[in-house]
């Protein structure tokens, strides 16, 4: 469960890593307009024209010239560490951006159970996300090519029957194209549509026979002023060898001769654990306030609906037939279907072009309790112990 809630948590915050918001604008950022001319920022001084000369007459000689024919240098208003972020804070700021960078992100996540039983539900791990791209154009187009791989590991004792305390996620490789489209006509909202592909390299997704995923989606994002919105779309296929995810049969032995592990002859899996995702759909959105220079507060929300390849899709004899108390079938047929939403609340502040910190509290779950009511999005309230509400820490690096 702590994986799984941090997982869906770094699938919500995976896009504000590689893009964070800043107010649009069809104008180059101040920080592209110093990359393009190598200088520090200042503006280019220039002598102004030599005034004419006063003379009272057109013969008369002319008046030595009095007035200087240069001014001081004027002293250029020092940009914000926000403004001069390598990092992008919008798709606007990533369509002017070019060339190779480098972000790499730890984060620190320390359960609510610590606090609520810290022998027994105590939860500190911490995540190192790092992210290679590319920025690169065709035409007046910017698009970004992208990797992204996360390594973990738990400091607490893993809540896992192998209680291995290091993990590392699968990869995925993303190319998204920064404002391709802006209404300027009504509403000012930029679009920028993302696709990708996943490359399975954890062991759960090898354990689980994953060939990869397909994923699609857009962004729609405007600034007013000093305020970043942003809502996202998107949905993804995956593909698998088997509907089922569990422990495969094999005839792997230890040094004494003992299979690894013991199946039911004729059984292709030893033991289950779930039915393996088929389609998943997301909706989420954003919203940043640029307090200062340097410092921004952000919320965000997600709703994740997943798909579940079915056990059976007909009913047959080994179909429970039983009822519940509404007169509804016990057991259905057909895909399984998982809701999950992802919300998070902090602050971010930027130390300089390179480094930046964040604060905030996270929390994955289920929308609905047993009974059918909606859980308050940002805490988990009740249920302290799962972990599913989170401290983080983040230090960013970006190059």
């Amino acid at each position: 469960m702590k994986r799984l809630s941090t997982a869906l948590l770094g699938l919500a915050l995976l896009p504000a890593l590689a893009l964070a918001q800043a107010p649009a604008s069809s104008e180059v950022p101040a920080k592209e307009t110093q990359a393009a001319s190598g200088n520090s920022g200042d503006a280019q001084q220039t002598a102004p024209t030599t005034p004419p000369p006063t003379s009272s007459s057109a013969t008369a000689p002319a008046a030595p010239n009095l007035t200087p024919t240069t001014t001081a240098p004027t002293v250029s208003k020092k940009k914000s560490a926000l403004a001069n972020a390598v990092q992008a804070r919008t798709p606007e700021e990533q369509a002017n951006q070019s060339g190779f960078q480098f972000i790499v992100a730890l984060d620190h996540y320390l359960g609510a159970g610590t606090f609520v039983d810290a022998k027994y539900y105590s939860y500190l791990a911490a995540f190192l996300t790092v992210v290679p791209q590319y920025l690169f154009g065709i035409g007046k187009q910017r698009l970004v090519a992208s990797v992204t791989a996360r390594l973990a590991y738990e400091y607490t004792m893993p809540d896992a029957e192998t209680g291995r305390k290091v993990g590392f996620s699968d990869t995925r490789i993303g190319l998204s194209a920064p404002a391709i489209f802006r209404d300027n006509a009504f509403t000012g909202i930029a679009f920028s549509p993302n696709i990708g592909l996943t490359l399975p390299t954890s062991p759960e997704s090898w354990n689980a026979g994953m060939i990869t995923a397909l994923s699609a989606g857009v962004t729609m994002s405007r600034s007013v002023k000093v305020v970043d919105f942003r809502l996202q779309l998107g949905g993804s296929r995956s593909f698998y060898t088997s509907a089922q995810s569990g422990v495969r049969a094999s005839d792997a032995r230890d040094e004494n001769g003992n299979l690894y592990v013991t199946c039911r002859t004729g059984e292709p899996v030893c033991g289950f654990s779930s039915m393996n995702p088929a389609w998943s759909f997301n909706i989420g959105g954003q919203v940043q306030w640029r307090a200062t220079g340097s410092l921004l507060f952000y919320v965000g929300y997600t709703f994740i609906k997943s798909w579940r390849h079915g056990a059976t899709y007909s009913q047959d004899e080994f179909t429970p037939k039983a009822l519940d108390e509404n007169g509804n079938a016990v057991a259905d047929v057909g895909l399984g279907q998982m809701d999950r939403t992802s919300a998070f609340l902090g602050a971010s502040y930027q130390l300089n072009e390179h480094y930046s910190i964040d604060l905030g509290v996270s929390n994955v779950q289920t929308p609905l309790t047993p009974t059918g009511q909606v859980r308050f999005p940002f805490l988990s309230f009740g249920t302290w112990a799962d972990n599913a509400t989170s401290l983080y820490f983040t230090l960013t690096a970006a190059y």
